[in-house]
């Protein structure tokens, strides 16, 4: 009885001990992870791995005993006999592990319903501002400065991403030229090296067993090395346990490369997208106020480019996260499809191998012939087999990191269509005002404005509600009017411009000196008549074109003098 009460005991502090050692073995995998990822950089020096691996981090372990679990629970039948340590079924951490993968899940569920209701957030305000927003203030001319300010400007964010996007390619090519590539190559020739040895283990008399494998014990029985061969190398024995000669032959190069794999493929790319996010975020928040700015100076209301600056800024935050969460994901599966082309290859070239082996002539010394045919094929296909797969591994990185330099440069595309969807409303209904709108049409558009409103007020409403449950802050920007001209500025500015191109005509100085017009004499063809001109001249030979009769000096007070008058020949031929 003493040692029924004993045995979970030990099992619990047993679980104990292997947590924490294995939590150590982690914590000091990390930190060699840590050091390696941030020694090879520009720049760099001393680094805090503390600071950058929290003192409190343990990964989660669990000891877990599921056949007592099912047993305590009586999911399994009371046939199969009573729990073999535990009493109780919190002991087994069964029910702690379930907890934990629910609050992982929870986690990436959490994620993408933030996502979905920023989206939706941004989408349903700008309805609203559709709906609110008047445009009839803005001329064509406007219109058409507007979208090629917006044009202007996302080539201005593309000018200062793209340097971003060349560090980024830049540095990741460092890492991997400096200790990846040369990983990798390593890990090659210790693979050729080593995979003859490794055939050759598989014959040998030295037999392992379901418990048992070392380099000079890995041999199998006859119909054990005979199955493997039939299925390519990979097989399940009940006397030697799970067989797989493909990963055996890839177990020296793998163990080579990894630790730099994951420093440069993981912690690196994470780590610099991470830093490109912050600066691109913060360059897309400068492009929205400066094309307010722009607009601002085009003449667009300040309080209409408030609520559309900060729609747009918002809408802009939303896609770009979407956009490095996409290139996080990418960077993830891709090189983890990577990680895992080294054993297809392997076992691509080895299939020779097998194939010559199970065809082996049968009756007496089969297994020797057997054996003979897998190390003569395994000879020739060594040879190439870990060159070829270094090359295909070597590609593939190149593309990635590619991929995502190209991913990186598109996000002024995506800072560009951002900023479009909101301030679009100021250019593309004035862009032809030679279309126009029925009033009853007009009154129909409004009315259904107006219709919408409510309901998109409490949509907002439920949105709002929604993102303080998840933690979702809508950040504010207020615009900078620092440099912007006013109205007055505008117009005197207009005219200024006008006057140096000639094209301004004041019609509203009278005082000024107005140069007389070249008299011309215009003779009349033969047998025309002469006649004397209708029109109103005096005896100077100047036409009035204001009609000043003294029954019309009176207006003069109202209107001012006439701007000018032309001097004219008061004769002319017809």
């Amino acid at each position: 009885s003493l040692q029924k009460q004993l045995k979970p005991l030990c099992a619990i502090v047993r679980n104990e001990y292997s947590k924490k050692c294995l939590q150590e073995d982690f914590r000091s995998g990390l930190k060699d992870l840590f050091k390696k990822d941030d020694g090879d950089d520009d720049g760099g020096g001393d680094v805090d791995v503390n600071g950058a691996l929290p003192e409190d981090f343990n990964m989660d372990v669990f000891g877990i005993s599921a056949n007592d679990y099912l047993k305590l629970m009586k999911i399994k039948p009371s046939r199969d006999g009573p729990p073999s340590c535990f009493s109780n079924a919190d002991d087994t951490q069964i029910p702690q592990l379930r907890q934990f993968v629910h609050k992982t899940t929870a986690t990436f569920c959490q994620d993408s319903v933030k996502t979905f209701v920023e989206q939706t957030n941004d989408l349903v305000e700008q309805m609203k501002l559709l709906c609110t927003d008047s445009n009839s203030d803005v001329s064509t001319g406007n219109a058409r400065r507007m979208k090629q300010l917006h044009k202007s400007e996302v080539q201005s964010l593309t000018n200062e991403i793209k340097p971003i996007a060349t560090q980024f390619k830049k540095v990741i090519d460092q890492k991997v030229a400096n200790s990846l590539a040369s990983s990798l190559k390593t890990g090659a020739r210790k693979g050729s090296q080593s995979a003859m040895s490794t055939v050759v283990s598989w014959g040998s008399k030295s037999r392992r067993t379901k418990f048992e494998r070392a380099p000079d014990k890995n041999g199998l029985y006859y119909m054990t090395y005979k199955a493997v061969a039939r299925r390519d190398g990979v097989y399940t024995s009940t006397s030697a346990g799970a067989v797989d000669f493909n990963q055996e032959l890839c177990d020296p190069m793998e163990k080579e490369f990894s630790t730099e794999w994951q420093s440069v493929l993981d912690s690196t790319i994470r780590r610099l997208l991470a830093e490109s996010e912050t600066k691109i975020l913060a360059l897309a928040t400068s492009a929205c106020q400066s094309f307010a700015q722009g607009l601002r100076s085009n003449g667009v209301a300040a309080d209409r480019l408030g609520n559309m600056l900060n729609t747009a800024n918002r809408s802009t935050t939303t896609a770009l996260k979407t956009s490095f969460t996409q290139m996080r994901s990418i960077a993830r599966d891709v090189q983890r499809e990577l990680s895992r082309e080294l054993l297809p290859a392997v076992r691509d070239k080895m299939k020779s191998s097998y194939e010559a082996a199970r065809t082996a002539p049968g009756g007496t010394g089969v297994f020797e012939r057997m054996k003979g045919e897998m190390v003569s094929n395994s000879q020739r296909a060594v040879n190439e087999m870990f060159d070829s797969a270094l090359d295909k591994l070597m590609k593939g990185i190149d593309d990635l990191i590619k991929r995502l330099e190209r991913l990186l440069e598109s996000t002024a595309s995506v800072v560009g269509k951002s900023l479009e969807n909101v301030f679009s409303i100021c250019w593309d209904d004035n862009s032809d005002k030679t279309t126009l709108i029925d009033p009853q049409m007009q009154k129909l558009i409004q009315e259904c404005r107006n219709a919408m409103l409510p309901t998109l007020n409490k949509l907002l409403e439920i949105q709002g509600e929604a993102c303080v449950l998840l933690g979702i802050e809508r950040e504010e920007v207020e615009l900078d009017f620092v440099g912007v001209e006013s109205l007055e500025q505008q117009l005197s500015r207009r005219v200024a411009e006008a006057e140096k191109n000639g094209n301004m005509l004041d019609l509203c100085d009278s005082d000024a000196d107005v140069p007389s017009a070249k008299k011309i004499a215009v003779k009349s063809e033969k047998g025309a008549a002469r006649m004397k001109s209708p029109l109103k001249t005096s005896a100077l030979g100047v036409i009035d074109l204001c009609g000043s009769d003294s029954e019309d000096d009176d207006d003069e007070d109202k209107f001012g003098k006439c701007p000018a008058t032309v001097n004219v020949k008061t004769e002319a031929w017809l």
